[in-house]
């Protein structure tokens, strides 16, 4: 719930794959935000939700998907 930074991708990449999962948890965007702050201009959609939704699709490569 309140994974920063990669953490939080490793979370996202790994939630966003597995079948039923429908919605992620993530505290840690708006308690830790200087924990997020070198992955926000990578990963915009991840870190910076407007619309209440992440944005996995930017986590396509293999690993952490980043």
């Amino acid at each position: 719930m309140s994974c920063p930074g990669a953490a939080l991708i490793q979370t996202a990449s790994l939630q966003a794959r597995v079948p039923g999962i429908a919605s992620i948890e993530a505290n840690a965007r708006q308690f830790l935000p200087a924990a997020n702050k070198q992955w926000e201009a990578r990963f915009p959609g991840i870190f910076r939700v407007t619309d209440g939704f992440l944005r996995t699709s930017e986590l396509n490569k293999p690993g952490l998907g980043a």
